[in-house]
């Protein structure tokens, strides 16, 4: 079954939102418009810029952990690399 954002209102800051590809468009505090405004919206959602791949430009923890060691190695003290 397809997955569609849905409205969601946050109590602490009385406001609703609807979360579209990972950013969330804020609404408004009536209920009335916010589902007008979601409805507008979910109309233009082809319109929006289409997100990359999901790791592109990202990099795993492996990778900037081993990239920071090894600028240890060459900037520091050969204790602070073995520790």
């Amino acid at each position: 079954m397809a997955h569609f954002p849905k409205p969601f209102f946050r109590p602490a800051r009385g406001v609703w939102y609807v979360q579209i590809d990972e950013r969330q468009h804020n609404l408004g505090p009536d209920e009335a418009a916010a589902f007008k405004a979601y409805h507008a919206l979910m109309q233009h959602r082809d319109e929006f810029p289409k997100q990359s791949a999901p790791l592109a430009g990202r990099q795993l923890v492996v990778v900037v952990v081993d990239a920071f060691l090894d600028w240890c190695e060459k900037n520091r003290a050969p204790d602070t690399y073995s520790w």
